[in-house]
């Protein structure tokens, strides 16, 4: 009898709180709020930092019927969690896309205008 290895993938927990972010419930809210009782994590800085790796969550949505509620939300989850305020554009995007830029390395020539010439 041949028994197959089974490989189990568990989610890490701030991957779980990310996701809750888009709802943001008040259950959700309990779920934050939990997790960082129990473990001490998230930190903010860790937040901030994985929240930057996922800026995409914060693009702006395509339609009115399902509005992207990350920022507000964020917003939110600072003051209730981390008793103070952040400033989203600043504290998350900016630096994620700077970031971003410095991988993408030097931008490529510019071969139409050096056709111009």
């Amino acid at each position: 009898m041949h028994f197959g290895l089974v490989t189990l993938t568990f989610p890490h927990p701030i991957d779980i709180l990310i996701a809750k972010l888009n709802r943001l419930e008040p259950k959700d809210m309990e779920a934050f709020k939990r997790v960082i009782e129990l473990t001490g994590h998230p930190t903010v800085a860790e937040l901030l930092a994985e929240l930057q790796n996922a800026v995409d969550l914060f693009r702006p949505a395509f339609d009115d019927d399902s509005p992207n509620r990350y920022p507000e939300n964020t917003h939110r989850l600072w003051r209730e969690v981390f008793h103070c305020e952040i400033d989203v554009r600043r504290e998350i995007i900016e630096p994620a896309i700077t970031r971003r830029r410095q991988g993408y390395g030097e931008p490529p020539p510019d071969y139409k205008g050096a056709l111009k010439t």
